[in-house]
């Protein structure tokens, strides 16, 4: 869906459509990867339910830029949306 770089990682938000999920009746999910220069790994997965709680990925968990990441993310899906 698109990309953006906050200090020197680059986050990339992917959209995981409901059947390549990993439970299918589902609705589908979003995931972030980020690279630091040690290569891409998932840093948070959630989906647009009003009550989702995002899933962040090890020590990502209680991070500070956690808001302005998912901020960011959701974001970039609005904008693929109105597209």
């Amino acid at each position: 869906m698109g990309d953006f770089a906050r200090g020197p990682a680059l986050f990339t938000v992917y959209k995981i459509p409901p059947d390549q999920g990993c439970y299918p009746n589902l609705p589908g999910f979003y995931l972030i990867d980020v690279d630091d220069g040690v290569g891409a790994r998932e840093c948070c997965r959630f989906t647009e339910g009003p009550d989702d709680v995002p899933e962040w990925n090890g020590s990502w968990r209680g991070d500070p830029w956690c808001p302005a990441i998912l901020k960011q993310a959701k974001a970039l899906i609005a904008k693929a949306a109105s597209k």
